[in-house]
């Protein structure tokens, strides 16, 4: 997405228009692309922000991230992400979603170990 693109995106968001989702993740992809200015950056946000997201959008960007992440390749048939907040020394915990599979879905929900976020 070049730089008009993204002063398309920013024009249509002013507007308290919607963006499709196709919109949303190349505009995204822009921004993580380095394509994308810093105001330019702070104004999709602030636009959003008001405007209020809905579902495409969101999802165009989460497509983005995803187009753009690292993939790793893993053959364990379970896998336990340790990686936390780092050292940042305050008292925060990690969240993670539950997980896909319905029986560690079960054993998540009925754990005495799972954090409450306190």
């Amino acid at each position: 997405m070049s730089d008009d693109a993204v002063r398309a995106a920013l024009e249509e968001l002013s507007q308290a228009h919607d963006l499709s989702r196709e919109q949303a993740r190349a505009l995204f992809t822009a921004i993580m692309s380095g394509a994308a200015t810093e105001a330019q950056i702070g104004g999709v946000l602030m636009a959003l922000r008001v405007k209020g997201e809905v579902d495409d959008e969101l999802t165009g960007a989460v497509e983005a991230m995803r187009d753009l992440s690292t993939r790793v390749a893993v053959t364990a048939p379970y896998l336990v992400d340790t990686c936390g907040t780092g050292g940042s020394g305050g008292a925060s915990c990690s969240t993670c979603p539950p997980p896909r599979h319905s029986s560690l879905r079960q054993r998540a929900r009925t754990s005495p170990n799972t954090a409450t976020g306190a």
